[in-house]
């Protein structure tokens, strides 16, 4: 069976712009790059892709990653002191890979990007790939993969404007301007963000979360230099203040005090190669900075200033290549540096290197309709580790008009943080030290992915997923040596664990009407500690969502309801004041989320909104966000016809 026409169009029409992704492919299609790194369209994606369109951002009413996350089916997003951290499939926040236009962003802490970071106003898609990506995206993608495609011009000239305030001191602003031409292209976002943070346990002087304040300033840019050649460009820079007040274990009361600033740079040339070959290359770094100031109230002693940096450079090439009938095949090199610098490191500083060579064949079966095999695998040295392999395998067939079915089985791994390896951290106030050790090995994973989609009429479409995931060699902290007199505790990380975790992911999406929009999912999430013997932690076993729009386009009114149900998650906590962490169960919950809008005669829209409705949230198990009613409004120049 010859390649599809959407498929090698993908090709054609991405040399023209300035990263494969939405828009620009025939119109009403949807093109995802995350399953096979190269712009597919989404039905025909080897392994399932799920996908948060622009219209589901604004329809969402969320304002960063963190909140547009939440009420996805199979993903956990657990707020904390670190940030909002995402599991997927019950795997951990480190072992998830978050990328921008297939770039890897820096800024983790013990493991977790704080999605919080990420304002969705320079965003047009997000892309999610559950399961293994290390054959296509090296390390870190062991359960899966989260790819923030940002915005391209679609119209010759635009504007947006975009305002909220809420509860909480909460105010948002953003603006947009775009221009597109037959040969050059641009778009240019900033924003502006704050919130007073939120405190659910008032009878002490700590809060739960902190303030913050956020600006950010984004652009991309497109140059088609002949019909064969084309040069992308993008570019953002943001900062980020945090204050929060935390009170230590001998009563001290701290004021924390975090600022923030990231720059990310990127180049992406693409040429084509006659008629059925790209080549695409590209060249980006990126620098992440946090300073960190800790001010005892009342004291001097347990005052602290740190100054942590890292810095990203990686180059890549990728030649796709249609041959014969029915393969497209994707080979590519990539290299990656990476440094941090900070007084935490024993020596202050570490240093990785990296560089990969992978393939992948996407393979239309001859004489089996709808059958595409797609082998890959990735060769990636590292200069801590060595080579490291990482194959998949996956299926699609399109057993019946309405009926795809998937399979996919891959292995995946986590090469240890800076922090696992070189940590030296003393505190003496609690009377511990904390170190890390050169000597550890990567965690590894094998999945097992098993889909299916039914979309038996234009009123209904229903999936179905069963994952399985081994995870060997994982990484936790022990005790080294037991506190003595005149001698802290000693903790270390060392390789003792081996787990799994299984499940059932269901989703079935209903339009009865053409003013009304119906989805329901379930997941089934089982997890097991074989070192520990027990669950592993903060996975809810059963977790439901539900969404409901309307849309009312003759009156101009639109609205949503988005609901979750997440049952009890097990727990460690020293309930008793022995030392030794217990068992604890979280209770279940509820979260409850809606929005009311009302277009403006095509000129933006007016909405009120409220967050967590039913105000779920406590300040030990769940420090999820109170209640927030707001108001927003967004205003677009020229005026769109039918909004």
């Amino acid at each position: 069976m010859p390649l599809p026409a959407p498929l090698l169009l993908g090709l054609l029409v991405a040399a023209g712009s300035a990263h494969a992704g939405p828009g620009d492919d025939e119109p009403g299609a949807e093109l995802v790059v995350t399953a096979t790194r190269t712009a597919t369209p989404r039905g025909d994606a080897p392994v399932a892709v799920e996908l948060i369109t622009r219209e589901d951002i604004a329809a969402s009413g969320a304002e960063n990653l963190a909140d547009l996350l939440e009420g996805q089916p199979g993903l956990d997003v657990e707020r904390s002191y670190l940030g909002a951290a995402l599991r997927m499939q019950g795997m951990n926040p480190d072992q998830v890979l978050i990328l921008v236009d297939g770039e890897r962003v820096l800024g983790a802490k013990d493991g977790v990007i704080d999605l919080g970071r990420f304002p969705v106003e320079n965003i047009q898609q997000v892309e999610i790939v559950k399961g293994p990506g290390s054959a296509l995206y090296g390390a870190d993608a062991m359960g899966g993969v989260v790819n923030l495609i940002t915005r391209t011009p679609d119209e010759p000239v635009r504007a947006e404007v975009h305002l909220r305030g809420g509860e909480r001191g909460t105010a948002d602003a953003s603006a947009s301007v775009e221009a597109k031409g037959d040969r050059l292209s641009g778009q240019l976002v900033a924003g502006l963000h704050q919130n007073d943070g939120y405190d659910l346990s008032p009878q002490d002087e700590a809060t739960t979360a902190s303030a913050f304040q956020q600006w950010d300033v984004s652009g991309q840019g497109r140059a088609a230099i002949s019909p064969n050649f084309s040069l992308g460009a993008r570019g953002s820079v943001m900062r980020r203040n945090l204050q929060g007040v935390e009170v230590s274990g001998g009563g001290a009361v701290l004021d924390r005090l975090s600022a923030i600033e990231e720059v990310q740079l990127g180049l992406t040339p693409r040429l084509l190669l006659g008629a059925r070959s790209m080549l695409t290359l590209g060249a980006s770094g990126s620098v992440y900075r946090e300073q960190q100031l800790v001010d005892q109230r009342g004291a001097t002693a347990l005052d602290t200033y740190e100054d942590h940096q890292e810095r990203l450079g990686e180059l890549s090439a990728q030649l796709d290549r249609a041959t014969g009938d029915s393969h497209l095949l994707t080979v590519g090199a990539e290299a990656m540096g990476v440094t941090m610098e900070s007084p935490r490191l024993d020596g202050g500083t570490g240093a990785r290197a990296r560089g990969a060579l992978f393939v992948q064949d996407v393979w239309r079966v001859p004489g089996v309709s709808g059958l595409s095999v797609v082998p890959g695998a990735r060769l990636e040295l590292d200069s801590w580790y060595g080579l490291v392999p990482t194959p998949k395998l996956a299926i699609r067939w399109q057993a019946a008009p309405s009926l795809t079915l998937r399979v996919s089985a891959g292995a995946g791994y986590r090469a240890p943080s800076f922090k696992e390896l070189l940590l030296r951290f003393e505190n003496p106030g609690a009377g511990y030290v904390v170190q890390g050790s050169p000597t550890l090995r990567p965690e590894t994973s094998r999945s097992l992915q098993l889909g299916a989609e039914w979309a038996p009429n234009d009123a209904w479409w229903l999936s179905a997923n069963v994952f399985h995931n081994d995870l060997n060699d994982l990484i936790t902290i022990t005790t080294l040596k037991a506190a003595s007199a005149g001698e802290p505790a000693q903790y270390g990380y060392t390789n003792v664990a081996s787990a799994w975790t299984a499940g059932l992911e269901l989703a079935a999406q209903s339009q009865p009407t053409r003013w009304l929009d119906l989805k329901l999912t379930y997941t089934l999430t089982e997890s097991r500690d074989e070192t520990l013997h027990q669950p592993l932690e903060g996975r809810a076993r059963h977790r439901g969502t539900a969404q409901a729009g309307i849309d009312l386009d003759q009156l101009g009114l639109s609205a949503q309801a988005r609901a979750a149900l997440v049952g009890a998650r097990p727990l460690t906590g020293d309930t008793d004041a022995d030392g030794v962490p217990d068992p604890i169960e979280a209770p279940p919950y509820a979260a409850l989320d809606l929005r009311l809008q009302k277009r403006l005669l095509g000129r933006g829209a007016v909405a009120l909104g409220v967050d967590n409705l039913l105000n779920a949230g406590d300040p030990t198990l769940l420090t999820m966000p109170p209640r927030l009613v707001y108001l927003s409004l967004d205003l677009t120049h020229p005026r769109r016809d039918g909004a």
